[in-house]
């Protein structure tokens, strides 16, 4: 989550973390709402849920952390193969305003739909 933190800012995204205990739906929802381009899911968030992502009308590409042994790909890129996809250039600095969007927070949504 630490590269992440910094990783997504530095790519011009903007955070917008969920957890595992979540529903499906809820997450289905979250990402929808977002306009989430990337997912990063855990091996263990893919255990019995692999079908909420491709319910994202916006995601363009679901990456894994496969942790374990046994771990089940949700998406089509492993985590750890990122690095050899990087340039040999310097990342631009894309932050221009220290009040930037660095985070989108939801509600848990426990009696409706999560709220942003």
């Amino acid at each position: 989550m630490l590269e992440a933190h910094y990783g997504v800012a530095l790519a011009g995204g903007v955070w917008c973390l969920s957890t595992s205990v979540s529903r499906p739906v809820k997450i289905a929802y979250i990402l929808n709402h977002s306009g989430a381009k990337f997912l990063f899911a855990d091996s263990e968030f893919g255990s019995g849920r692999a079908s909420h992502p491709r319910k994202s009308r916006t995601l363009k590409k679901v990456v894994d952390i496969l942790e374990g042994r046994g771990a089940k790909p949700l998406g089509e890129m492993d985590y750890e193969a990122i690095p050899r996809h990087r340039q040999s250039q310097p990342v631009p600095w894309p932050l221009r305003d220290e009040e930037e969007l660095l985070s989108l927070n939801y509600t848990s949504g426990t009696t409706a739909n999560p709220r942003g």
